[in-house]
């Protein structure tokens, strides 16, 4: 009769809160010591430039609605701080997601796409806004992190 052993990733236990405005990342590493790391976003929700009176700009006698160029700094801006908090996940052997906006999928999606997430269990969960010790705190009681 054979045995089928599970094999466990070897490699430390993530847990990410993260909003518009920033990520809280708390790593728990294989001998039980966290780490910690605030990243802010960056993101403008309502960019604003130099000269804007309105969300309109004349040029030459047009007339040009600002909004769809308003919208591509603010996705452009957001895919970039995403990479930024993905960078900072190495070797990982369980990540979690929490937050209650819809940029926690985004997120999900992000870590998917990268080849160093292949087979790496990714949990995704809505979550009020939380303090990097009420993270600690999950990470230290739950079994799933």
């Amino acid at each position: 009769m054979k045995k089928y052993v599970k094999i466990l990733h070897q490699g430390d236990h993530y847990g990410i809160w993260i909003d518009r405005s920033r990520a809280l990342l708390c790593r728990r590493d294989r001998n039980g010591f966290f780490i910690s790391q605030d990243i802010p976003s960056g993101v403008e929700t309502h960019p604003r430039f130099h000269g804007e009176g309105t969300d309109k700009t004349g040029m030459m006698g047009r007339t040009i609605n600002r909004q769809k160029k308003d919208q591509g700094h603010i996705e452009h801006d957001t895919h970039q701080f995403l990479r930024k908090v993905a960078e900072f996940i190495i070797e990982p052997a369980h990540v979690t997601i929490l937050g209650s906006g819809d940029l926690r999928f985004e997120l999900q999606k992000e870590l998917e796409r990268r080849k160093e997430f292949k087979g790496i269990p990714l949990e995704n969960r809505a979550s009020e806004k939380i303090t990097m010790q009420e993270l600690m705190g999950m990470m230290e009681h739950e079994p799933a992190f």
